[in-house]
């Protein structure tokens, strides 16, 4: 089965501005996520994995990522000793999930 010219045309033509849209919308989010990360990071705790309410919150359930200062959320832990004391106890009074970032509003108090 022989294509027309204009068929191959068009199909030619489609491809190449696919390319120049997937380039140009790559660029653009590279820009965005240099733009927020312009104004410096701070470590923020996140579920190492899903906690049901009442999971005790402990170091093996908890890992600290890199959050964009312009990103933290309010009520979010960046210290492991405010999280995470010695001898004190703190539950999920939620689900939480993974990656998400562990608020005080969805944990125990010390």
């Amino acid at each position: 089965m022989m294509m027309s010219r204009q068929t191959l045309i068009a199909l030619g033509g489609a491809i190449v501005l696919g390319i120049v849209a997937v380039f140009i919308a790559n660029s653009w989010l590279n820009r965005k996520q240099q733009q927020a990360y312009a104004g410096g990071t701070t470590r923020v705790a996140v579920a190492a994995a899903p906690l049901a309410f009442g999971t005790d919150i402990t170091p093996d359930k908890v890992r600290f990522v890199d959050y964009p200062n312009t990103s933290i959320p309010p009520g979010a832990f960046t210290d492991p000793q405010q999280l995470i004391a010695a001898g004190k106890r703190r539950v999920a009074l939620m689900p939480i999930s993974l990656n998400e970032p562990i608020l005080k509003d969805k944990i125990s108090a010390q």
